[in-house]
Order: C-alpha cells, then sequence, then structure tokens
C-alpha cells in the first residue's frame, strides 16, 4: 500500500515541475470587466464541510485577496447543512418564505433540485459568459450535466465532481485473510461482495459464543446510486428521460438482481446500515467496507473507536464501483455545480469572473487533490498530467486514503462509462425514494426478524422473508409509488 501512495505522490509531484507558473491576474475572464468603484459583495451558499469546506474557505480567501482586490470583489461564502438541507433553504428563499435568507448570487446544486429554481425564472444562463473555447476545456459529461430545460442551455457550471468507489479497512480485512481463503477478485462484483460478505459473517460468528451472532462487512453509503447505476450496468435504466418527462423503464428481473444483492445480505446480517453515513459504522468496526463518493475520501476513518476511549489505528484501500456479473462497468458522476442567480450586471459579471478564476488548473486541482473531488476540465482527468502547480503546496500532507481515491478514480475514468441522469419535474422526489425504498423494506423486516428469532431458529425466521412474494411486495409498491411520482 506504502509503496502504491508513494508512486502516485512521486507522480503528482513531478507534475508540479512540468507545468509552467501561470499569473491568475493577467487572465482575461469575461471580456472588457473593469474595477468597480465601489466594492461588489458575492453571497455563496454551498453544503461543503470538513476539509472540502477548508479547503474552498481557504481558495475563497485567496480570490478575496487577489484578483478579488484588484476587481473589488468581496466573496462571502456560507455552508448550509448537508446537500438536502441546501436544496431545501434554496427553494425557502426562491420562494421568499418568512425568515429565510435572501436568494445567494451563488449557490451549489444539483440538476434537480436546480431545476425548480430554473422553472422559477431566476437562474442566469451561463452559456453567453463562455467562449466556446472554454467550454471546450471541460469534460464533456460535466458540462452536459448542468444543461437542461427547453433549449438545453447552461444553469450550472462544474466546479468538482466526484464518483463512487469500494473504501476497505485493509488492517482488519488482513486479519481476516490470515484465516480465510479469500478471493480478492470477488472485488470486482457485487455478487463478489455479497460471498465475501458471507465468509465474514461465518469467520466472526464461529469466534462468539451465539449461534448466528456474526459480524456485517459491508455497507452501500448511496443507496440512489446503487439503484441507478446498477440498473445502468445491468442495461435497464429506471428511467426513460426525454423533453417530454419521465418513464419508468425498470423490469422485475432488474430490480430482482439489485434486491439479492441488497435485501437479502442485510437481512442476513452480511451488510449494515447503522450509522448516518457508512464511514461512520466503519469508524466504530461495525463494517470493514463500503461503497461511498470520493469526494468523502477524507472521512474514511484512520483508527477504530473500540469504546472506552480504545482505538486503534488502521490503513485504508480503495478499488473500483463494483459492476454486476455480465454487466457493463458503469459509474456515476455527480457532484452540485455552481449556479448564478439573475440580479444585476455588476453581480453576475463578477460571479462569472469568481468561477472562473476556481476552475483555473491551479484552484481546481488543488480542491481536488486534497478532498478527492474529480477536476472538472479535461487535461487535468489523468495523473500523469494532473496540474497541482500551487509550488509550494506540501504534497506530503494528503490523505493516504485521497491519494489512493484520485488514483482509482482516474483508473475508473479510463475504463468504466460515466452516468448522471438528467433532471425532471419531480426527479428530487423520485431520487428520494429510490435513497429509501428498498433499505427501508429492510430495515422493516429487519426488526421484525430479530424480534421472531428471540422465539424461533433464524434459519426458519428468515426463510419467511427470503422469498419471490416478499420481493413482489416491495417491487410492486415500489414502482407504484415511483410511477405516481414521475406522473405528476
Amino acid at each position: 500500500m506504502k509503496k502504491r501512495i508513494l508512486i502516485l505522490i512521486t507522480t503528482l509531484t513531478l507534475v508540479l515541475s512540468m507545468v509552467g507558473c501561470k499569473n491568475n491576474n493577467s487572465l482575461e475572464y469575461i471580456g472588457e470587466m473593469t474595477p468597480s468603484d465601489t466594492p461588489i459583495t458575492l453571497s455563496v451558499r454551498t453544503y461543503y464541510s470538513g476539509i472540502a469546506k477548508d479547503v474552498f474557505y481557504d481558495l475563497v480567501g485567496e480570490f478575496n485577496e487577489t484578483v478579488g482586490k484588484e476587481y473589488n470583489i468581496i466573496v462571502e461564502p456560507r455552508s448550509t447543512g448537508n446537500v438536502n438541507e441546501l436544496a431545501d433553504s434554496i427553494l425557502a428563499s426562491a420562494n421568499q418564505d418568512i425568515g429565510c435568507q435572501p436568494l445567494p448570487h451563488i449557490f451549489m446544486a444539483y440538476p434537480d433540485s436546480a431545476y425548480k429554481t430554473d422553472k422559477m425564472g431566476l437562474i442566469l444562463d451561463l452559456d453567453p459568459y463562455f467562449t466556446q473555447e472554454e467550454l471546450d476545456m471541460y469534460h464533456p459529461a460535466f458540462l452536459d450535466d448542468g444543461r437542461f430545460g427547453i433549449n438545453n442551455t447552461l444553469k450550472i457550471i462544474p466546479v468538482a465532481k466526484s464518483s463512487e468507489i469500494f473504501y476497505l479497512n485493509q488492517t482488519d480485512f488482513d486479519l481476516f485473510c490470515s484465516e480465510v481463503d479469500v478471493d480478492m477478485n470477488l472485488f470486482a462484483t457485487w455478487e463478489g461482495i455479497s460471498q465475501i460478505s458471507e465468509q465474514y459473517y461465518n469467520w466472526t460468528d464461529a469466534k462468539t459464543d451465539t449461534l448466528n451472532d456474526g459480524k456485517a462487512f459491508f455497507g452501500i453509503d448511496a443507496m440512489a446510486n446503487y439503484m441507478i447505476i446498477g440498473a445502468e450496468q445491468l442495461g435497464n435504466p429506471i428511467f426513460n428521460i426525454t423533453d417530454k418527462g419521465a418513464e419508468l423503464t425498470i423490469t422485475r428481473e432488474t430490480a430482482k438482481t439489485m434486491w439479492d444483492n441488497f435485501y437479502i445480505p442485510i437481512v442476513r446480517g452480511y451488510y449494515a446500515d447503522i450509522g448516518n453515513f457508512r464511514t461512520d459504522d466503519a469508524k466504530t468496526g461495525d463494517i470493514l467496507a463500503y461503497t461511498g463518493s470520493t469526494a468523502g475520501a477524507s472521512w474514511f476513518p484512520t483508527q477504530i473507536e473500540t469504546g472506552k476511549n480504545k482505538s486503534y489505528p488502521i490503513e485504508p484501500m480503495t478499488f473500483p464501483l463494483p459492476v454486476f456479473q455480465d454487466g457493463t462497468p458503469v459509474a456515476v458522476h455527480q457532484g452540485a455545480g455552481m449556479v448564478v442567480t439573475k440580479s444585476d450586471d455588476a453581480h453576475q459579471n463578477a460571479s462569472i469572473l469568481f468561477l472562473k478564476w476556481m476552475n483555473e488548473p491551479e484552484q481546481n486541482s488543488r480542491f481536488a487533490l486534497q478532498t478527492g473531488y474529480i477536476p472538472v476540465k479535461s487535461d487535468l482527468l489523468n495523473v500523469e498530467s494532473f496540474h497541482a502547480v500551487i509550488n509550494d503546496y506540501e504534497i506530503e500532507d494528503i490523505q493516504p486514503v485521497v491519494a489512493m481515491t484520485v488514483e482509482t478514480t482516474y483508473d475508473m475514468l479510463n475504463s468504466y462509462q460515466m452516468h448522471a441522469d438528467k433532471p425532471f419535474g419531480r426527479s428530487y422526489e423520485a431520487r428520494m425514494l429510490l435513497e429509501h425504498s428498498m433499505i427501508d423494506f429492510a430495515h422493516k423486516d429487519l426488526a421484525a426478524i430479530n424480534e421472531a428469532t428471540k422465539l424461533d431458529d433464524k434459519e426458519n425466521v428468515l426463510s419467511q422473508y427470503i422469498t419471490d412474494e416478499n420481493f413482489d411486495i416491495w417491487y410492486n409498491t415500489f414502482t407504484q409509488e415511483l410511477s405516481e411520482i414521475i406522473a405528476e
């Protein structure tokens, strides 16, 4: 593992020396813009937290002290909870709800939440502010993700993207492997992860005095992505999205495959979903592995908290996102971009100036390298040409798991299809259903199973739930609710 990190760090360090210095103040961002006589204050609302928030705020400070000072612009950032809380607060601001903050000049948004604000006529069309040469510098899929509406205009400019990968607590996994013959190639498929999880459950169960008391191995951080990307991997998308809206296209066969590789393992105890995030479960040792966002790499635990102020250090390992057997390698590309709200020319131009500065290689790559996000311009999307051009940047401070995540993600960009759904009228509500439907159903059954096993053999109890009939109960409810959402 240490050799792997050293190779990546050495490569990135060499790239630092290869890239010429670029003076941001010499760049012409938006034509003939001249410094304002009076200060222009830009409010920016994000959902960043932890390291991402710290790095973003540091960059804002640099802008204010350099380009911002030159043009008399002051950027004031504010973080608002998580992505869903931010979307709710922006919608409340757009509706001018009592007690809400005014709509910011710039805010972060996913397409499905920005779609609602755009329908209210409050979002600026960004196409006129960029030359074709500038737009061609962006990864096409990332740029296309921000285009929607009748004329498919650019409403969201990407500043950092993320994908999903497989994270592993290598330290505890090595202990498992020292006693059990484990095929590491199984990490490549969802079916294989279920198989390894069963092995781990049985191994930990054998170490206890109580039957059926094994430990979970794996968890999924974003169920909506498991559903959406899983269906894409299986060649049967959940939706067919057109200008007229969305049509439900998922088949029973596809849904059953996803059920077999999530519902069955979780009710058997092979998977777990306990804390708010799977990083919480990994930190307590309740799971050893999970699939999660590359942007959350810095949240991977560096030690396991065993309780009573006891802990021990662990080392990470990362792998590409699993693919269903006989499926196509598909992974999500996601991450909220920046939306500019309609105001006056001075604030709109200043907003564009700030966003173009943020997406210059020096700033964009520095943000990505420290957080696990993916840069948004094509020439940054491979390790060999990754432009981390801050000469005094201390690359040794990068967390090992973030360095691994960068490498794994770039490997995926070269070998996977990257997918992001287009927004439609109630795509946000549809995603929330995808996030909760199967896992809430599983939790409900788990509670009943745990209660019933106090009086009966667990396998006998499980046999009443791991049935096609129970799957059909969930599937029929799921498709009916999803159909109702997209019909509105």
